[in-house]
């Protein structure tokens, strides 16, 4: 059989990195006492869970058979020099240090083993003194750098440039205030047992730094890879950081109140829109008479019918439009400015639709304008007529920007500005309506 190699590893170049460093060969039967004592994991390595039992597994088998093994890299700490801070080979040293400590066993005999088939499946401590002494043996290259955070932050780049390390694990490796503010929200109970995402890989850090960026620009932006990064860099110093941190802390305390449980569709894209709509909804619209309950119950039914809507054709009579646009936007580009903003206008209006008489914070009680396109959508984008007056349009459908929004109880007698007390009227209708009213509080009726 030929070489087994070490999955995803790449060789670096580093001859040209301009640090100081020393080259150490340390046995693998000396890694757990380094380990325990010895070594220290940085805020910028990858979380521990990112290999499969089977790569560690393939990692022993290419120590066994004495297979090259890539560089394991340290920066030495500043005030001690005891201390290695690792910066490159975390899997592989994990993986090492749990076979030592019986956590998994040897590979049972797959394709790409090359191990003797009488210690298959076997454990460190079940391996005879011989076979242990072939592993523990074995020496590693450990390199120890001398260098400041910011080189290590550099080094640790180009370390992992050809690793499959995803985005937000390279924006871990950048320190500063707003990644501090990351960690701090990633912690909140909300995604701890309510999100349907895995939470490896630090994607609920990259969840919340997308969530930070709404609230930082307070207003719908793009959210993709390279708006991240940038924030992270523009960011390392963020006086406004507390500011942020309450604004989406409390947002995330209302989503854990409102779902009691882990649901199907608290996705990464759905947890975007919600933060978006709860966030325009609280400060547009007077919300304290709906209770936790029923939007939990707004949220439950518009998805359900988003999943009936799915299984439905276009020449179906009750084929909505705009659920169907909804979960196009949440597969081609999801992260984007305009599928969030259409997102957030289709959610909107089916929140107005369901609760009509939400009162809108304006204090000129003007209609919001997302209550407009829900008052247009409800009145099938017809002028619904005013009495003793003849519409000209004749039951026509009329373009959005040709209607005029009425309020069907005027202000002057205490009419709100609710969906349910709002109507489309064609601009003759609406003018004869508005020259009455006139007349009418002349004569003082």
């Amino acid at each position: 059989m030929g070489c087994v190699c070490t999955p995803q590893i790449v060789r670096r170049d580093l001859t040209n990195i301009n640090m100081e460093k020393e080259k150490q060969n340390i046995q693998v039967g000396m890694v757990l006492h380094y380990f325990k004592s010895q070594i220290k994991i940085p805020d910028v390595q990858r979380e521990d869970t990112a290999w499969t039992l089977e790569q560690k597994q393939l990692l022993i088998d290419s120590i066994y058979n004495n297979y090259d093994i890539p560089k394991f890299y340290f920066r030495k700490d500043d005030a001690d020099d005891e201390i290695w801070w690792l910066l490159d080979g975390q899997q592989r040293l994990t993986a090492i240090t749990n076979f030592l400590e019986d956590k998994f066993a040897l590979d049972g005999g797959s394709d790409v083993t090359s191990i003797p088939k009488e210690i298959h499946n076997k454990k460190f401590s079940e391996l005879s003194a011989k076979e242990k002494g072939k592993i523990n043996g074995r020496s590693l290259d450990f390199v120890v750098m001398v260098c400041s955070e910011e080189e290590e932050e550099d080094l640790f780049l180009r370390l992992n440039k050809g690793t499959p390390l995803n985005a937000a694990e390279k924006r871990n490796a950048v320190k500063g205030d707003f990644k501090d503010l990351v960690k701090k929200l990633s912690a909140h109970a909300f995604f701890k047992t309510k999100i349907n995402f895995p939470s490896t890989r630090y994607a609920v850090d990259g969840v919340v730094a997308q969530l930070c960026v709404l609230t930082i620009h307070n207003a719908i932006v793009d959210i993709k890879g390279k708006q991240i990064m940038d924030m992270y860099v523009a960011k390392k110093r963020f006086p406004e950081k507390d500011k942020i941190e309450k604004i989406v802390s409390a947002s995330l305390t209302w989503m854990n109140q409102v779902f009691k449980k882990k649901e199907t569709y608290l996705k990464k894209y759905s947890l975007w829109s919600i933060f978006i709509f709860y966030n325009e909804i609280k400060n547009n619209y007077s919300i304290s008479s709906i209770t936790k309950e029923e939007f939990f119950e707004f949220f439950n039914t518009f998805e359900t019918d988003r999943q009936k809507n799915n299984l439905k054709t276009e020449d179906d009579s009750s084929f909505d439009r705009d659920l169907n646009t909804y979960t196009i936007l949440c597969v081609n580009g999801s992260d984007s400015q305009q599928a969030l903003f259409k997102r957030n206008s289709i959610l909107i209006k089916k929140f107005l639709t369901t609760f009509p008489n939400i009162e809108t914070k304006d204090s000129n009680r003007n209609f919001t304008s997302a209550q407009k396109e829900t008052i247009y959508y409800l009145c099938d984008q017809k002028c619904q007529g005013v009495p003793r007056f003849k519409c000209p349009v004749n039951n026509d459908i009329l373009l959005f920007e040709d209607v005029e929004f009425d309020h069907i109880k005027e202000h002057a007698d205490g009419g709100k500005s609710t969906v349910d007390n709002g109507q489309v009227l064609c601009k003759a209708c609406h003018s004869h309506k508005t020259k009455s009213s006139i007349k009418d509080r002349e004569k003082g009726k």
